[in-house]
């Protein structure tokens, strides 16, 4: 009878153990694939980024922004910048209902409110307490 006990007790230990590590392995799978989708993104916004960069570029090319002074300089009034064109910033007349940028800053009359997020969460590892 004990030993009956013995080969079903040995038997469940094997099987918690099998599940325990089809757990884990499907865990790891899913974070791998996790990890991939995210190098995948970081690829996407890195091109995006390139891309982005080449139109600033061209968009900023001196001999493209001189043509378009000629086109259309005339008709828009534009001319070089000057010297004394430069003012300080006490110059700026601003409206006496602009408010205190302090006071906005610091006061604010309503709570700002936080965007959802839409992404699910994730299942996370308990973290060791560290130790001091």
């Amino acid at each position: 009878m004990t030993r009956h006990a013995g080969i079903v007790a040995l038997v469940l230990i094997v099987l918690g153990t099998a599940g325990w590590a089809y757990n884990i392995n499907y865990r790891t799978l899913r974070v791998i694939d996790d990890v991939e989708t995210l190098r995948q993104s970081i690829v996407r916004e890195r091109e995006h980024l390139q891309v982005m960069r080449v139109e600033w570029a061209y968009l900023n090319n001196p001999a493209r922004l001189q043509r378009l002074l000629a086109t259309h300089g005339q008709e828009l009034g534009l001319r070089p910048l000057a010297p004394g064109d430069l003012q300080s910033i006490e110059s700026v007349p601003f409206d006496a209902r602009t408010p205190d940028p302090e006071a906005v800053l610091f006061t604010p009359s309503q709570p700002i409110p936080l965007p959802r997020t839409t992404v699910p969460p994730r299942e996370t590892a308990a973290r060791p307490e560290p130790l001091e």
